[in-house]
């Protein structure tokens, strides 16, 4: 797949949760999120599949980009941190 169909497939998944979340009144982000997504599981479950499309555009990319070794170990880093900030965020809205 090429890079560009990956990063549309990763924007179409997106397009829709950020609809939701415009919808939604609250005092903060997290009450609009918690309003949006109702659940906990609602709301990893879109997670999940913004990881996937996320591995997609990024494996798409080294494809066709192929990085240097230490590239590859930050962009790692990177994925680790973001999925760990997501988890905590989850936490703090639905507990």
């Amino acid at each position: 797949m090429r890079v560009l169909d990956t990063q549309i497939a990763e924007v179409e998944l997106l397009k829709p949760h950020y609809e939701k979340l415009l919808r939604e009144q609250g005092s903060s982000c997290q009450a609009v999120v918690k309003k949006a997504c109702k659940t906990g599981g609602d709301l990893r479950f879109f997670l999940n599949k913004l990881v996937k499309a996320e591995e997609n555009v990024k494996d798409a990319v080294l494809r066709t980009y192929p990085p240097s070794e230490h590239a590859q170990n930050v962009t790692k880093k990177m994925q680790k941190i973001i999925h760990a900030l997501r988890e905590e965020e989850a936490r703090k809205i639905f507990g």
